[in-house]
């Protein structure tokens, strides 16, 4: 009898914990981006020449302060454009090159829109268009989700000139190597 006793304990504490880790399962969201690789955009920001790797996983650049620079991508390499409510999932890394005793580390925005018009002009003063993001050293990653407010074909990673406050001589390089595509 009591062995009974402890083997239904036993089987009543495996089946409890089966049903508590089933019910903190989350299906995760359909990926809408297809791994074919990036795509440079036409336009870039800045003086900017971005360099994509064999394969087209990554694309890299060296980035400015005395300016904002960055490295425009499509959000998908066939130039679809999304729609609001997209959730758009990045991952870039950066790295000082050219440094100025006592700069800060390095400040970021990520923004999106439309290549059609002009990069300078996508509107920093919509928040829900940016993610402004600082380095929390020399080098890092940086790893960030945005939502499209509005329809997108685009998205550019550029540094922050106006915040950094460093010297106009200083540079980072910077790889963008994730970008996923949610609804």
């Amino acid at each position: 009898m009591k062995k009974k006793l402890i083997s239904l304990t036993i089987i009543a504490a495996i089946c409890s914990g089966l049903f508590f880790t089933s019910c903190i399962y989350e299906k995760p969201e359909p990926e809408i981006r297809p791994v074919y690789g990036f795509e440079l955009a036409p336009k870039q920001l800045g003086n900017v020449e971005p360099v994509l790797n064999e394969d087209k996983t990554q694309a890299s650049a060296t980035l400015s302060q005395s300016s904002d620079s960055g490295i425009v991508l499509y959000l998908r390499d066939d130039k679809v454009t999304f729609g609001a409510n997209t959730s758009v999932k990045y991952e870039f890394t950066y790295k000082v090159k050219e440094w100025a005793e006592g700069s800060p580390s390095p400040k970021f925005y990520v923004r999106y829109g439309d290549i059609e018009s002009e990069i300078s002009g996508w509107d920093p003063t919509y928040s829900e268009k940016t993610n402004y993001q600082d380095g929390t050293g020399t080098s890092g990653t940086i790893i960030g989700t945005i939502k499209l407010a509005n329809d997108a074909n685009s998205i550019v990673f550029a540094t922050n000139g106006y915040q950094w406050a460093g010297s106009q001589t200083d540079s980072v390089d910077v790889t963008v190597t994730k970008l996923s595509l949610f609804e």
